[in-house]
């Protein structure tokens, strides 16, 4: 993907005040003779238009999707034949334009480009398009046309409104590779190999300019893509141990082993499990119960689905429950390797998951138990949240404290912990707090 000029706070205000959202991406796989990229279509409940969707895709990670062959075509049509994509017969944008500086420019065939350079050498337009002709109106961007499963190219004005009904969505790709090793960016932080805590699809070693490691990191199952919010991470214990045991671990960082309520929630926690070697499963948070019934999630929640592999549960009494090659399995406390934490709580009563805001310093959580130090301040008076204004922890409030918080005035960004009043900014509010408490803290 090439770079990009438009400045990503501008998109990422659009996003907010559009209420844009995508659904789930697709890969057009390496092994599948594909590109390793990642597809999704964007879509409002309004008109979008050709650059206000660019802005959009590229807030996200993204940018508008480019076509270079018949079989890149059949994935990209896939993906914009989603009902919720045509807006009567008016499909999703394409990232294609017609550059009027182009040597080979001319109406209505001529210079046509891809916004990432791509050669346009292959295109699938419908009959006597593109046409520039609506109503004296120039029509120099690519959308999807039609009424899947039959749908092709149509050029079409910026503003989609040309005839009416305008366009209301746009086809992405994420193609990015910010570490360079060969893997698109966007699998492997919807996976946890890369870290991407503030939920953009851009590893955030690569925003900040560090070293990206691919390991295990917590990833979030988003809202936007049909998700609870929640985070997960698979933790490795080899030995295997016990399902209290095991537990005792999952619930010392925050959360509980992972409960299961749907199938589409299973298939992702069932890819973060993976992989899991032979004899050896990932344990989720319910043991076999003596008769085989009336099992329970060991986080209270109701039990309202199953996802057992063949001759499953074998009613071993103790075992805990765990996935291992096709679904769910009794494991003995030798069979697990892997155990899947899950994240849910909202101590703070916000609508978001705590542990999503102590992961990029929102929220801070100085004993590391997975649990905003704001919310345990009833119970450990003695942590630096307890005491607002004490921001170099040293349990007094003075002149050290408000040069750390004129150094971070403004949007609070990564520094949030300056942020007293928690609204978004490090401001007069802050201030009049941290000089509420000056001197030694009380506590």
């Amino acid at each position: 993907m090439k770079h990009h000029t438009i400045h990503i706070a501008t998109a990422l205000a659009l996003l907010a005040s559009s209420a844009v959202h995508a659904q789930q991406a697709v890969q057009w796989k390496v092994a599948d003779g594909g590109n390793g990229h990642w597809y999704a279509v964007l879509v409002q409940p309004s008109a979008l238009g050709w650059h206000e969707a660019r802005q959009a895709a590229m807030a996200m990670g993204a940018d508008l999707a480019t076509v270079a062959s018949s079989e890149e075509w059949q994935i990209v049509r896939g993906v914009a034949s989603s009902p919720a994509a045509i807006n009567q017969g008016h499909g999703p944008w394409l990232g294609g334009f017609q550059d009027a500086s182009a040597p080979d420019y001319s109406e209505p065939a001529g210079g046509w480009r891809w916004v990432d350079g791509t050669s346009f050498s292959f295109s699938s337009w419908l009959e006597n398009e593109p046409s520039n002709s609506c109503q004296g109106t120039p029509e120099n961007y690519l959308h999807v046309h039609g009424t899947p499963p039959v749908v092709y190219w149509n050029d079409i004005g910026e503003s989609a409104t040309c005839p009416a009904p305008p366009v209301v969505a746009a086809v992405l790709e994420f193609s990015s590779d910010c570490n360079h090793d060969g893997i698109v960016d966007y699998g492997q932080c919807h996976d946890g190999t890369l870290p991407d805590y503030n939920g953009n699809n851009i590893p955030d070693c690569g925003e900040r300019g560090n070293s990206c490691t691919i390991s295990n990191y917590p990833v979030q199952w988003r809202v936007e893509d049909g998700g609870n919010g929640h985070w997960y991470k698979r933790n490795s214990i080899p030995g295997g141990g016990s399902f209290d045991s095991i537990r005792q671990l999952a619930t010392a960082s925050g959360g509980d082993l992972a409960s299961i309520h749907s199938a589409a929630q299973d298939r992702f926690v069932q890819s973060i499990a993976t992989p899991y070697s032979w004899n050896n499963g990932a344990l989720i948070g319910t043991r076999t119960p003596s008769g085989c019934t009336n099992f329970a999630w060991s986080d209270g929640t109701p039990w309202d689905f199953t996802n057992w592999g063949g001759g499953q549960p074998n009613c071993k009494v103790g075992d805990g429950v765990g996935y291992y090659q096709d679904g769910w399995h009794d494991l003995y406390d030798f069979d697990v390797a892997s155990f899947i934490t899950e994240w849910s709580a909202d101590c703070n009563n916000d609508g978001v998951v705590d542990y999503g805001q102590i992961l990029p310093g929102r929220l801070a959580d100085t004993n590391t138990d997975g649990i905003p130090d704001t919310c345990q301040c009833g119970t450990i008076p003695s942590l630096p949240a307890c005491c607002p204004g004490d921001l170099n922890h040293d349990a007094e409030v003075g002149g050290a404290d408000i040069g750390l918080l004129l150094s971070n005035w403004g949007p609070c960004g990564s520094a949030c912990l300056y942020d007293l009043n928690n609204d978004g900014k490090v401001n007069g509010g802050d201030l009049g707090l941290l000089l509420s408490g000056w001197g030694p803290c009380s506590n």
